[in-house]
């Protein structure tokens, strides 16, 4: 009788350890096929024609705002540099002074302008003024 218990806990444990390397191996596989899907995804052709991103000089950041605000429809009637460094000025035909500054996203300040001119008409208010040099866009009325 005392062999026979030795032949249980013997297989008892040989089966543990057969199912612990199991797990492990189908923890292995798992693991090895979240990562091929994961590099999958990361581009590895870095030669491509899209254009990167450089940061815009003052001369470029003035066209490239007026061309993104003729894209919308925003027409000024002036369109000027300030003293201060990189602050530029425009008059909206018909509406406030905005405020623009060069170290902002174009695509930023030309969508949030757009926003709030397009609230501001709706709700029949008309800003004399708006600031877009900070985070938060200011704007102040008559």
């Amino acid at each position: 009788m005392v062999v026979k218990r030795k032949t249980k806990v013997n297989i008892k444990k040989f089966v543990a350890i057969v199912a612990g390397v199991i797990c492990l191996f189908l923890i292995f596989v798992l693991v090895n096929i979240a990562f091929k899907k994961i590099t999958r995804s990361i581009p590895t052709n870095y030669e491509t024609s899209e254009k990167i991103i450089a940061p815009l000089t003052k001369g470029d950041f003035k066209q490239e705002l007026k061309k993104k605000l003729s894209e919308k429809n925003i027409i000024f009637e002036s369109f000027k540099e300030a003293t201060e460094s990189g602050v530029f000025i425009g008059k909206i035909k018909d509406g406030p002074i905005v405020y623009f500054s060069d170290n902002k996203d174009v695509v930023w300040l030309v969508s949030s302008l757009q926003l709030i001119t397009s609230r501001f008409t709706i709700e029949g208010k008309r800003p004399t003024t708006i600031d877009l040099r900070q985070s938060k866009p200011i704007v102040k009325f008559e």
